[in-house]
């Protein structure tokens, strides 16, 4: 990021204050020294921050939220224009002023660590009043709701993981043949696997968790076997690995999925769900297991094939001394998979973003509560 020290959906605030007045507008951009917003559906300008570099605060001014770093201009934003605030770096300061503002217009501030997972969220206390949806989300669990639910999440994570196998095939087909045929395999695999677990009789989690699981877990063997095919050496990528991950392509991925989980969890809140109530991941104290649930649908678009991209162009990640992503190689990939979720796309039959279709899927899984109509998970064209 050049000289720059906060992004949102990809691109770089560079100076400010920006009257709105003196902003460029052209075919659902605005722009105005390296400052881009994207327009929602609805026509609502929208903007993330992401705060990297140590030093920076946010605090406020009237109903700005001001972002101020030693030695660089004072970069202001209407509050009301902000959708999420990201803090990802050390040695940032977040003002009591900007954490009430941020949550009178609904903004949730999520803090990560150097992993990209979350250890610290604000989040405005309306998120937590539908009791009776969380009230039918916990008896959900012991009837059919709660199955219906775990293999739509999980039909959502295997049909996207083989539309991605044959979305990296198709360009291979006859310059690397050999690697085709693994992706094609793979792809085989996954839709066998799928329609296996579709077919799983029984209306108790308890007795069909461990079952949805295994298919799960063999399919991710298929699909990590065919992503390491199209990877390059210098990815060091034998399989995937979580926790502890030192291998670029791993250390990456799990930086981008915990991108992708602080977006998860904010908007299941605002929309009135427990993350912590899941489905297909079972209890566990202190886990936010609806989130892991509700991820599966989105992981492979929203970060693997970020990733896929990046490294098959040449990119590498660097790391500190302390065998972590180093705040350049962090900020980097916050930016591709946040440019990622707010990329403009064709979807059913409409023009949308995938940041609006999580919040849709997540309003509808309400509705399965509330209402008990079907969740069709999220499916990506490749």
């Amino acid at each position: 990021m050049k000289k720059g020290w906060i992004s949102y959906n990809g691109f770089e605030l560079l100076s400010g204050p920006v009257p709105f007045s003196m902003l460029f507008k052209k075919k659902g951009w605005i722009s105005y020294n390296g400052f881009e917003l994207t327009r929602s559906p609805t026509g609502e300008w929208s903007m993330e921050l992401v705060l990297t570099e140590f030093g920076t605060s946010l605090g406020k001014r009237s109903r700005r939220l001001v972002i101020r770093r030693k030695g660089k201009a004072a970069v202001e934003v209407p509050a009301s224009e902000v959708t999420n605030i990201l803090v990802t770096g050390k040695g940032i300061t977040v003002s009591s002023d900007a954490l009430s503002l941020a949550a009178r217009h609904g903004v949730v501030i999520t803090f990560l660590n150097y992993r990209g997972e979350p250890y610290a969220k604000v989040i405005p206390p309306e998120s937590f009043g539908r009791a009776a949806l969380r009230r039918q989300q916990l008896l959900a669990v012991e009837d059919g709701r709660g199955v219906a639910l775990a293999k739509a999440f999980l039909e959502g994570k295997l049909r996207n993981q083989a539309a991605n196998l044959r979305y990296f095939g198709k360009s291979r087909k006859k310059s690397a043949p050999k690697t085709f045929e693994q992706l094609r395999a793979a792809s085989v695999e996954v839709d066998r696997l799928l329609e296996e677990m579709l077919a799983l009789p029984g209306r108790s989690l308890s007795e069909l968790r461990t079952s949805l699981m295994n298919r799960e877990a063999r399919a991710a063997r298929a699909y990590w076997s065919g992503i390491r095919a199209v990877l390059p050496a210098a990815a060091h990528f034998e399989k995937r690995k979580r926790r502890g991950a030192k291998d670029p392509f791993n250390a990456c991925l799990n930086y981008g999925y915990g991108i992708l989980y602080s977006r998860i969890w904010s908007v299941l809140m605002v929309v009135g769900l427990d993350p912590y109530a899941g489905f297909l991941h079972a209890y566990r104290d202190n886990k936010p297991t609806l989130v892991f649930d509700f991820i599966e649908e989105f992981r492979q678009m929203a970060v693997d094939r970020v990733m896929v991209a990046s490294f098959s162009k040449g990119w590498l990640p660097a790391f500190d001394e302390e065998g972590h992503l180093d705040g350049a190689s962090r900020k980097k990939l916050a930016t591709r998979v946040l440019k990622r979720l707010n990329q403009r796309m064709r979807y059913e039959g409409r023009e949308t973003k995938l940041v609006d279709l999580i919040k849709s899927e997540a309003r509808e899984i309400a509705a399965v509560l509330l209402n008990a109509q079907a969740h069709r998970p999220y499916v990506a064209a490749w």
